[in-house]
């Protein structure tokens, strides 16, 4: 992603941070059962063979917690004073990168998890940007106050100078 000629930035959104502490929660849940069935065999077995096997599994769990921090903490929304960025990252090699420019934008949509919302914590939803073509859809899951990112987005393109 490179900024255009006379581009700037303008915001900068990442994704609300309690459905990664979600996920966390539910790796530690499925590791738990191995922890299990290892300390029960290894206590049979040795110490050595439970040390071994204890650290094989951290390391495992271990691995699955950095690589879904990476993802989850890599997708970013970028708004420039031209246009709209997404940058989502499908996998550690992969990203995928989605721009609107900000004079298409025709619609933007904002889905929250109800009354739960009004917590700071649970105050994130999906934020769905559409172009007047419908060539080029934007949907940022997990953004943090959505309705107040949209609201920033149509207040910004109100407010900005016009190019001629």
């Amino acid at each position: 992603m490179h900024f255009r000629t006379d581009e700037t930035l303008v915001a900068k959104y990442r994704r609300h941070p309690t459905p990664y502490i979600f996920t966390v929660v539910k790796i530690l849940i499925v590791s738990l059962p191995f922890y299990a069935i290892v300390f029960f065999i290894g206590r049979n077995l040795g110490d050595t063979f439970l040390v071994v096997a204890l650290l094989i599994i951290s390391l495992f769990v271990g691995f699955f917690l950095i690589y879904t921090f990476l993802i989850y903490f890599l997708d970013h929304l970028i708004v420039t004073n031209l246009r709209i960025i997404f940058v989502n990252w499908t996998s550690l090699f992969r990203r995928e990168e989605s721009e609107a420019e900000l004079v298409d934008i025709q619609e933007i949509k904002t889905f929250e998890h109800g009354v739960i919302s009004f917590f700071k914590i649970f105050d994130y939803g999906n934020l769905r940007l559409e172009t007047a073509s419908s060539k080029t859809t934007i949907v940022f899951d997990y953004a943090p106050n959505p309705e107040e990112i949209k609201h920033f987005i149509l207040t910004y393109i109100r407010k900005r100078p016009k190019e001629v």
